[in-house]
């Protein structure tokens, strides 16, 4: 029992460390990121925000296309011994199809943007361009990622949003807030696509020898259709309730309800830093204890923020956004408990993904989160409250699909385990 404890800690002490280093790197990004949104919120009003936080949800979530590509870089890297130039070759060929995708995405965001009442198409052509910029970025930033290049990946990620800011600070009025929110994303994405190739090619790392068992042996393309699947359905399901809000509700409301869900979000941003510490130890070691290490740490982390929130919520909302925005802290409260469900269920997921794990049961249970989440959304009564907690409803429905697949395909004891113990019965 000893040296398994000692083992545990061994596996999860170096991932943690580069977690908490990316963590104060993950707060400086997101205090950029909500100096961002204060911008729009205050030079652009509640309505034009409103607009902006739903095209922006809608752009990451088809920007996740971009996030799978760059889980599939990562763990191409991090499970070969290819040098970068190479992986960044196949990358760049096999990612084609994506980008074709992107060009579907603009041509369907555009009657998006009439379901979201915007009523320019410039912000739909220009999140299409965005996206574009995604997933060609993905492929040096997952590379580093898969490199275990923490550091480089934090100053690239700061430095664009300092960028952000300053262009938002700078164009942003209140006649072309939307526009100039969304072109903001623009002109990040292409620094970071330069930044990120520069350091790829320029600096030099030795490769670590990977046995062969460890290899990976799935293709970028269908990896990257996985986390896809992963990252855009973890996002949808964080993203309903403000689609939900924008098309039922008063706008100045839906503005209220997107700065709560902004609040909300730093949930996830400060857990992200754990999934990407984690993960290239999980796929280079295929360790069990690393990923109930980085499980524990994404729930402590998540509980804290959503204590933190329940009470002192609002006060956020009140002093930085303005007296309009206040909403009360139940309603914060609410979304900082799905945000921190939705965080554990994707770190899981993420893990599985690592470990090669791609069964078709892991992969539906986004869609059984998001369809039941969608149902809730619809038939529940219309208030700000429920919209809080319909991601928990969704992860809780998953949860036990989750389970329950679990059982049915391994039993409550995996075959490995019984032949442990009916060793040690003999003995």
């Amino acid at each position: 029992m000893q040296e398994s404890f000692k083992q545990f800690l061994s596996d999860a002490k170096e991932p943690t460390k580069w977690a908490f280093l990316l963590t104060i790197a993950t707060l400086a990004t997101g205090l950029g990121s909500l100096a961002f949104n204060l911008i729009v919120a205050r030079k652009g009003g509640a309505a034009a925000y409103g607009a902006v936080s739903s095209l922006l949800l809608a752009t990451t979530i088809a920007g996740f296309v971009a996030g799978g590509t760059q889980f599939a870089v990562a763990r191409a890297t991090a499970t070969s011994e290819l040098p970068n130039i190479t992986i960044m070759r196949r990358a760049f060929k096999q990612a084609l199809p994506f980008l074709a995708g992107a060009l579907l995405y603009t041509a369907v965001i555009l009657p998006f943007s009439g379901f979201l009442k915007i009523g320019s198409l410039v912000p739909g052509l220009l999140s299409g361009l965005t996206i574009l910029l995604m997933v060609v970025g993905a492929i040096p930033v997952g590379i580093m990622w898969g490199r275990g290049w923490f550091l480089a990946i934090a100053a690239v990620t700061t430095m664009g949003i300092i960028i952000r800011v300053a262009f938002g600070y700078f164009f942003i009025t209140v006649n072309d807030a939307i526009t100039i929110g969304i072109l903001a994303s623009v002109v990040t994405g292409v620094f970071t696509i330069i930044a990120s190739v520069l350091i790829v090619l320029i600096r030099q790392t030795s490769i670590p020898s990977i046995p062969s068992s460890m290899a990976t042996t799935t293709s970028i393309g269908t990896s990257s259709l996985l986390g896809m699947v992963l990252t855009a359905g973890s996002w949808m399901a964080w993203s309903l309730p403000l689609f939900f809000a924008r098309h039922y509700l008063p706008a100045n409301a839906t503005g209220s309800f997107a700065a709560a869900t902004n609040v909300a979000s730093s949930i996830i941003f400060l857990t992200g830093p754990i999934v990407t510490t984690f993960f290239p130890t999980i796929a280079r070691k295929l360790s069990r204890n690393a990923a109930i290490a980085g499980l524990l740490l994404t729930l402590l982390v998540g509980a804290c923020g959503t204590l933190i929130l329940g009470f002192t919520g609002n006060f956020f909302l009140y002093y930085l956004y303005g007296k309009s925005y206040a909403i009360g802290n139940p309603i914060v409260m609410s979304l900082a408990l799905s945000a921190t469900l939705v965080s554990a269920i994707t770190f899981v997921a993420t893990s599985l993904f690592a470990s090669n794990k791609h069964a078709l049961w892991i992969n539906l249970s986004f869609a059984v989160l998001i369809a039941s989440e969608a149902v809730s959304l619809q038939l529940m009564p219309h208030s700000l409250l429920w919209y809080g907690y319909a991601p928990s409803l969704g992860v809780a429905v998953a949860s036990v699909y989750l389970i329950a697949s679990y059982l049915a395909k391994y039993g409550l004891v995996p075959k490995q385990a019984k032949s442990r113990i009916e060793q040690k019965i003999k003995l």
